[in-house]
């Protein structure tokens, strides 16, 4: 079956390839994926469509991230039999070079591995929150200090029932609503916590809003 490809750098002419020529330029490790791809989008009961991201080897010797998206054409049905059947006639389709949007892609994935490292690695208690109040993270000093675990504190409002006093709870309630707004932080703030054995615990309290700088 002929592949017919334009790249998505204009201007330049539809360029025509075959399907082996199209594999060879595939990556090794993605070139099963890509024919899986390729053989459910020929299947006669589908819809022929071929959307998949890979990496392809450029001439120069580099590694190229892309994606590829496309439509396979089939006859109209014909009978075979007592059955109808349509075969595939033609592929039409179109690569995107998306390397930079990958490589970004990759350095926030390190860069988010490298936080979550850092904040379970440090010995002071860090709470990390949504701006729903759902608790996205509680690092392992936090878990060891207090006795709580994530199942037990869900929420910035499970962890104020568990551990403060009303007017505590009310108090840094209030602190977070006024910093995610913008205005300038009330913190740091003296609270004192009751952990899980019971143990009250006088702490200083730091807030800040993650990506950006505290006023």
């Amino acid at each position: 079956m002929l592949v017919v490809w334009r790249t998505a750098r204009p201007p330049g002419p539809i360029s025509q390839i075959s399907y082996a020529e199209w594999l060879e330029a595939i990556h090794p490790e993605d070139r099963a994926k890509a024919h899986e791809a390729m053989t459910a989008a020929q299947d006669p009961s589908g819809d022929g469509i071929y959307d998949i991201e890979l990496r392809i080897r450029h001439p120069d010797g580099s590694v190229r991230w892309a994606t590829a998206k496309g439509k396979v054409y089939f006859t109209p049905d014909a009978a075979i039999g007592d059955e109808k059947q349509r075969r595939p006639i033609r592929f039409i389709g179109i690569i995107r070079d998306v390397t930079k949007h990958q490589l970004q892609k990759q350095a926030i994935a390190q860069a988010e591995e490298r936080f979550h490292q850092a904040i379970h690695e440090t010995p002071l208690p860090i709470m990390v929150s949504e701006d729903n109040g759902k608790v996205a993270e509680l690092n392992r000093a936090w878990q060891e200090i207090t006795g709580y675990s994530m199942a037990e504190i869900q929420t910035l409002k499970s962890w104020s029932q568990l551990a403060l006093s009303k007017q505590d709870g009310t108090l840094i309630e209030s602190a977070i609503a006024e910093l995610r707004k913008g205005n300038k932080s009330k913190f740091p703030l003296k609270v004192l916590t009751r952990v899980k054995n019971g143990v009250v615990r006088s702490w200083l309290l730091y807030a800040a809003l993650l990506g950006q700088s505290s006023k």
